[in-house]
């Protein structure tokens, strides 16, 4: 065996996660972005964020008539009400209701439609 195929073969045996990949980096230089979950108590207000990050957005388009109607349904606020969702704030420590919100923070240089 050469040694150009001992190294092929070695290197083909690191753990896929062990190290990133440079397509894997220039995907998320391209279409990387940032989303933020927003969550709101209804008891006290409090706010919690959490920073997702994102290479795609899931879209609702079945009643959506435009791309700015599908991105305004994803950022709505949605009222999660359900006994089995509620949630116990960290700052009143009661369960509460919640508004929940996803927010795009950071935009991707591309922003492809597919």
């Amino acid at each position: 065996m050469s040694s150009c195929n001992a190294s092929l073969i070695l290197n083909l045996k690191v753990k896929d996660d062990a190290l990133p990949s440079e397509s894997d980096n220039l995907v998320k230089q391209v279409f990387g972005g940032r989303v933020i979950s927003k969550l709101r108590c209804c008891n006290w207000k409090h706010i919690s964020d959490t920073y997702e990050p994102s290479v795609d957005l899931s879209l609702e388009i079945d009643d959506a008539n435009s791309l700015s109607t599908a991105l305004e349904s994803f950022t709505k606020v949605e009222r999660i009400e359900d006994e089995e969702m509620k949630f116990t704030c960290d700052q009143c420590k009661e369960k509460a209701s919640l508004d929940k919100q996803l927010m795009l923070d950071q935009i991707p240089p591309i922003f492809e439609l597919g």
